[in-house]
C-alpha cells in the first residue's frame, strides 16, 4: 500500500512545502497581527495537501495513491475556503462573516472530507480510478460531488480575486504597492485555473497546478503582509474610522502635492476645483491662510465661506518608512468651531458684567490703560465719567432686590445709548458706573453727561406692575497738560466729583476742580 519510488515530478512540490512551511511558521510568530494567523492556517492547509500530494506521487500502488489522494483533501477541502477568509479580512469585508455563514462554509469543507474519505461506498465523488504507465498521478472519473466541489473553490477563488481587485482600486496611491501584490496574489490560482478549464493550457504538465499557484500567492501576500504591512498601513490608512471621522485627513507626498482626501477634507475644497489630487496643498485649499505643513506643529487658522467663519486646528507630521525616508506628510484638519465659540463666550463672561452686560471693572482698567497711554503719549484729550445711581439703597429696601437689578439695567442700557463705540463703559461696582471718552474736549463730555442725566430723570423706569423715578448723579474729570501720571488718579478725580454731586443735592452733573482733594474711593 505504501511502496515508494522516487519521482522527479516531486521536486517542485518539495521545494514548495518547505517555502509554505517557512511561510507558516513566519506568521504563526506574528500573529498579534490579526489576519497573520488566518494566513497562517491557509499555509498550514497547503502544507498538508502538498505533502499528501508529494506521497501520492511517490506511491506505486494504485491502493497507495489512493490514500493519500483521500489524505489530502485535509488541507484541500478547507484550504480555498481559508483563502476566502482571508481575503475577506485583508479587505476589511469581515462583516460579511455571519455566524450562519460560517457555519455552512465550514459544514461544507467537513462534508467533502467526508465524502472523500467513504467514496467507496457511494462513488460520489470518484466513480472509477485507473494507474496509467508514465504518468505520475492516477487517473480517474468524477462523480457529482466532485464537481460541486469545484465549483465552490473556484467561487472561492474568483470571489477573493474581486475582492483584491476592487481594494486595489480603493487604495490611495501612497500605498498602492502594497494593494497590488495582494490584488496580484488574488489573481494567481484564479488565472491558472482559467488558463487550464478554458484554454486547456496546462502550465505545469500532468501535475496539480493549484498547488503550485497557491505557493506563489502565499509568497506575494507574505511580502506584502511582513515586507510592506499591509496590515498595519494600508487599513489604518483607510480604514471605515478615517473615512468617517469628523475631521479632515490629508496625505500629501514629499512636494506636498495632495495624494488622497477624506469625505470631511474633500467637503472643504472649492466646488470650482474639479480634481484635487496632484496638486498641492495651497491651491486645492486656498481659501486657508498658509499651512506650514512641512513643520510638525500645530497651526489655528479661521475658514470664511457661505457656511460663515469656521476654525480649524491644523496638525502635521511626516510620514516615513522603515528607513526614515520621507514619504511625504499626513495633515489632520479638526474643526474647533465650537470650541473657540465655548473660548469666547468664556472670554466675554470673565470680561462682562452678569448682570448689566457692560464691561466689569477689571475689563475696564485692562481697556483703559492702553487708551490712558496712547493719550498721554500723544497729548490727546481724555475724560473719565462716574455716574451713580442716587438713592439706590432705598430702591431696594422699598421694592426688593429683583425691582433694583431691573433699575440697574435700565440705567446700563440708557446711558449706552449716549456712548460711543470708541467709549469704555463699564459696571464699577454696586450702583456704580464708569466709562472712559477718549477724543473728547471738557464741553462735549459735559453736554453728554448732562444729557444722560436728563435721559434718565425723563424717563420711567419698568418695575413690575409700576414705574420708578430714577435719578443718577455723575462725576466728570480730564486728562490735561498737567494731568495725573496714572489712570487710577484720573479715576479717583472724577469720583470726588461724584461725591462733590452728592453732596450738592444729586441729580446733577460735577467736575473734579483742582481745589477738591483726591481721598480714597468709595
Amino acid at each position: 500500500m505504501f511502496t515508494l519510488a522516487y519521482t522527479p515530478y516531486i521536486l517542485p512540490f518539495v521545494l514548495s512545502l518547505v517555502i509554505t512551511a517557512a511561510l507558516g511558521s513566519y506568521a504563526y510568530r506574528r500573529r498579534h497581527l490579526g489576519a497573520a494567523s488566518t494566513f497562517a492556517l491557509v499555509m498550514l492547509a497547503l502544507c498538508v495537501w502538498t505533502f499528501c500530494y508529494i506521497m501520492e506521487l511517490s506511491n506505486t500502488t494504485l491502493s497507495g495513491k489512493m490514500f493519500w489522494a483521500s489524505a489530502k483533501y485535509f488541507g484541500a477541502a478547507p484550504g480555498p475556503l481559508l483563502w476566502f477568509l482571508l481575503s475577506l479580512q485583508l479587505t476589511k469585508n469581515e462583516r460579511w462573516l455571519t455566524p450562519p455563514a460560517q457555519f455552512a462554509l465550514w459544514t461544507f469543507a467537513l462534508v467533502t472530507i467526508i465524502v472523500v474519505f467513504t467514496n467507496e461506498f457511494h462513488h460520489w465523488y470518484w466513480t472509477r480510478v485507473e494507474l496509467v504507465p508514465g504518468l505520475p498521478e492516477s487517473q480517474a472519473e468524477h462523480g457529482f460531488y466532485f464537481w460541486i466541489y469545484a465549483v465552490v473553490s473556484y467561487l472561492y477563488i474568483l470571489s477573493s480575486a474581486v475582492l483584491y481587485f476592487r481594494y486595489y482600486r480603493s487604495t490611495p496611491a501612497l500605498y498602492r504597492r502594497q494593494a497590488f501584490l495582494m490584488a496580484l496574489g488574488g489573481f494567481v490560482p484564479l488565472t491558472g485555473r482559467i488558463l487550464e478549464d478554458f484554454f486547456n493550457f496546462d502550465l505545469f504538465p500532468n501535475v496539480d497546478n493549484v498547488i503550485l499557484l497557491f505557493l506563489v500567492s502565499g509568497l506575494l501576500f507574505a511580502l506584502a503582509i511582513f515586507r510592506y504591512g499591509a496590515l498595519d498601513i494600508v487599513h489604518i490608512a483607510h480604514n471605515a474610522v478615517i473615512q468617517n471621522i469628523n475631521a479632515g485627513i490629508i496625505v500629501l507626498d514629499q512636494s506636498t502635492r495632495v495624494v488622497e482626501l477624506n469625505p470631511f477634507a474633500q467637503a472643504l475644497v472649492p466646488a470650482s476645483l474639479a480634481a484635487p489630487i496632484g496638486k498641492p496643498i495651497q491651491a486645492v485649499f486656498e481659501k486657508f491662510p498658509a499651512l506650514s505643513v512641512k513643520v510638525r506643529a500645530d497651526q489655528e487658522v479661521e475658514l470664511h465661506d457661505a457656511n460663515g467663519a469656521r476654525s480649524f486646528q491644523v496638525t502635521s507630521s511626516p510620514i516615513v518608512d522603515d528607513n526614515h525616508a520621507l514619504l511625504g506628510y499626513a495633515v489632520v484638519l479638526s474643526d474647533i468651531s465650537l470650541r473657540k465659540q465655548a473660548e469666547r463666550k468664556l472670554e466675554a463672561l470673565a470680561r462682562t458684567d452678569g448682570l448689566t452686560g457692560v464691561w466689569n471693572r477689571r475689563y475696564f482698567y485692562e481697556l483703559a490703560e492702553a487708551e490712558f497711554s496712547r493719550a498721554r503719549r500723544y497729548a490727546r484729550r481724555l475724560a473719565v465719567m462716574m455716574l451713580d445711581v442716587d438713592h439706590f439703597k432705598r430702591i431696594n429696601d422699598t421694592y426688593g432686590h429683583a425691582l433694583g437689578d431691573q433699575a440697574l439695567k435700565f440705567v446700563a442700557a440708557r446711558c449706552g445709548n449716549h456712548f460711543r463705540d470708541t467709549d469704555i463703559f463699564a459696571r464699577y461696582g454696586g450702583e456704580e458706573f464708569v466709562c472712559l471718552l477718549e477724543e473728547i474736549d471738557p464741553e462735549d463730555a459735559r453736554r453728554t453727561a448732562e444729557r444722560i442725566r436728563q435721559d434718565i430723570a425723563q424717563t420711567p423706569t419698568p418695575a413690575g406692575n409700576q414705574t420708578l423715578n430714577l435719578t443718577i448723579s455723575i462725576g466728570l474729570a480730564f486728562l490735561d497738560e498737567d494731568g495725573p501720571i496714572l489712570l487710577n488718579e484720573l479715576v479717583k478725580r472724577a469720583d470726588r466729583a461724584l461725591y462733590q454731586a452728592k453732596e450738592d443735592g444729586r441729580n446733577c452733573v460735577r467736575v473734579w476742580r483742582t481745589d477738591q482733594p483726591v481721598v480714597g474711593m468709595k
